[in-house]
């Protein structure tokens, strides 16, 4: 399970960056538009993908947790919308 992420470079987030910690089994993130919500759930989508599909924008973040053959991240956002219901065949 994620305990922490730590957020650095990457659009809203700058070079000090920011620690999201005592993370739990389900978090739900909400606030202003612009604030990094989004951000924060491309990051978990991207540690999903093989090593050779993740984004490298994401190079400077971090977290702290996660093992990929023993967890499962979901992330429900407009992009898990856009993948699943609009571009899906089935």
């Amino acid at each position: 399970m994620i305990t922490k992420i730590i957020m650095k470079n990457i659009a809203t987030y700058d070079e000090i960056g920011v620690e999201i910690k005592d993370l739990k089994k389900v978090n739900f993130f909400f606030g202003y538009n612009g604030t990094g919500k989004s951000t924060v759930a491309k990051y978990l989508y991207n540690l999903t993908l093989e090593e050779h599909k993740q984004d490298s924008r994401f190079n400077n973040c971090n977290h702290a947790g996660y093992n990929k053959e023993e967890h499962q991240i979901l992330v429900f956002n407009e992009d898990f919308i856009q993948r699943n219901f609009i571009e899906s065949n089935s």
